[in-house]
């Protein structure tokens, strides 16, 4: 997909600032508005496009990718893969069905490493294993969220850890810079029928388990029919999404590929696309009343 929401809401900016540098000008007696905007616009978009569409040769780059085996991961990795790109899938369980089908679906090139990442002696051994094949350089590309950029009320928890995987990402993108290294950020949107992560079993099983281990006096401020409003709601999101991920591999491969990639990457469809842009550039209350209104009457 060569327009993606991100360039086209970069060609949009800069049309914005095409649009003030025709007034300045216009208002100096310099040139008309009429002749400077689409010509400004058009040579300021066909720049920004020609600069997005350059790659880096993939031939003989390796990418290492925690989270292998399952998702968006495991997809990204197969994808690579077939690229001709060397990759070193990191999975939780070596011996699990995962790793399985990469091993089985991979060509020599993609290498399956065991590596919990809360494991400090698996992370130091995946990093020895890839420290011996490869040169120490490259760039790095972490799996974010929608989330991290907007929030839904009782996804709190979730929220959290992507708010603050933003941060962390914005903090290492500038601590990076010196040594030449890029750090890109992923922000796919709903695409949980793509990826399995949440099942109604699960969903249903945790919830029973959540209940019952209860404080009584939280079980009496919010009641059962918020509790169980609040499971129907999970319910509907394992249900919900894009049961396609190639949008999302599309924005993994160009930020690891593109020759000048972007600090963020965002894959997601039109609905959550404008939730995160009112989100980030409108008053509160306008988010809160219309956009987290709609999710908790329609699901995400």
């Amino acid at each position: 997909m060569f327009l993606t929401y991100d360039k086209i809401s970069r060609v949009l900016f800069w049309g914005c600032v095409s649009a003030l540098l025709a007034t300045l000008l216009n208002l100096l007696g310099l040139c008309s508005c009429c002749v400077t905007f689409p010509l400004a616009w058009l040579l300021s978009s066909l720049i920004y496009l020609a600069l997005a569409s350059m790659k880096v040769p993939m031939s003989r780059k390796a990418v290492l990718i925690t989270g292998c085996d399952t998702g968006f991961g495991h997809a990204l990795a197969l994808h690579l893969d077939k690229m001709g790109v060397r990759v070193f899938a990191c999975v939780l369980k070596s011996g699990g069905e995962g790793a399985e089908r990469l091993r089985k679906g991979g060509s020599s090139r993609l290498h399956v490493l065991q590596m919990d990442i809360t494991n400090q002696e698996e992370v130091k051994k995946a990093l020895e294993d890839v420290k011996n094949l490869l040169p120490a350089e490259g760039r790095i590309v972490s799996m974010g969220s929608a989330r991290g950029r907007l929030h839904i009320p009782i996804g709190t928890t979730y929220d959290l850890n992507k708010h603050a995987l933003e941060g962390f990402n914005d903090g290492l993108r500038n601590e990076m810079r010196r040594f030449g290294i890029d750090v890109c950020l992923i922000e796919p949107g709903n695409f949980t029928a793509g990826t399995g992560i949440f099942r109604e079993s699960d969903v249903r099983r945790d919830g029973k388990a959540m209940w019952a281990a209860m404080d009584e006096e939280v079980k009496t401020a919010y009641g059962k029919d918020f509790f169980d409003e609040t499971i129907n709601f999970q319910l509907n999101i394992t249900r919900s999404g894009n049961p396609d991920v190639s949008e999302v591999l599309t924005a993994m491969t160009d930020a690891l590929t593109q020759k000048y990639p972007q600090s963020r990457y965002q894959p997601m469809d039109i609905t959550i696309y404008l939730a995160v842009f009112l989100n980030q550039h409108f008053p509160e209350w306008v988010y809160d009343y219309l956009w987290v209104e709609y999710i908790l009457k329609k699901g995400l």
